[in-house]
């Protein structure tokens, strides 16, 4: 878990770090004892280690869905998305207490609850009557609109972060106020503005980024000129 608190994070350390933890689910790999021959000398110390105690049935099925579900940040995230390191941390952490506390029933549903910039805040494990292969993992977030500022700056990595606060605060006003409620009712020129106000402002940038001889000097206002929505 200390990888993620470096400054650099190494994604390519983590992949092979999942890659080993994923491969310990499976009894019949060999990882762990290529690693024991590798790394220790002591034949008695290696004879101990191999006799220790095992994951259970439980163990793995937990340890192959949260650690599964961080390596598909790495193989189902677009070329220009980020993965949520933060998100990725408290599966880590989640998997880790589980196996920590060495829970005594079968596990069919986690819920992860999470606060501010996603740091974990409470696991709620559902016991199931027999053993399962698939575990339910839900993620919430106890602030909403925090929950879709973290995957919004992950998802459009290249939006400055006032943009990204003002397309969340138009999400919610439209989901919240402008479907839902009856009784309060939005002009769309509300939301059409904050929509397009967003748009202009990365038009400026990408204008200023391409250092064209003839780019102007000072923003363009879309009010003033050609309307783009």
């Amino acid at each position: 878990m200390g990888l993620f608190n470096k400054e650099t994070i190494n994604d390519k350390f983590i992949v092979q770090y999942l890659q080993g933890i994923l491969s310990l689910t499976n009894p019949e790999n060999k990882h762990y004892e290529a690693f024991l021959n590798t790394f220790v000398s002591d034949t008695s110390l290696k004879v101990k280690a191999l006799d220790g105690e095992k994951l259970s049935l439980n163990d793995i099925v937990i340890i192959k869905e949260l650690m599964q579900t961080n390596m598909a940040e790495y193989t189902m995230k677009g070329e220009y998305q980020r993965c949520c390191y933060a998100a990725m941390l408290a599966f880590f952490q989640t998997a880790y207490c589980i196996l920590e506390k060495r829970v005594g029933f079968y596990v069919k549903h986690i819920d992860m609850i999470a606060d501010l910039e996603d740091e974990l805040e409470n696991i709620q494990l559902y016991e199931s009557s027999e053993p399962t292969d698939i575990i339910i993992v839900d993620w919430h977030s106890s602030n909403r609109i925090n929950s879709i500022y973290m995957l919004y700056k992950n998802q459009y990595s290249g939006l400055d972060k006032t943009f990204i606060l003002d397309l969340v605060s138009a999400d919610v006003i439209e989901e919240d106020y402008y479907y839902k409620d009856e009784r309060f009712s939005i002009a769309p020129s509300i939301l059409t503005k904050q929509y397009c106000a967003i748009i202009e402002r990365e038009v400026n940038e990408i204008i200023q980024l391409l250092n064209l001889p003839n780019r102007p000097q000072k923003h363009l206002n879309v009010a003033q000129n050609e309307r783009i929505c």
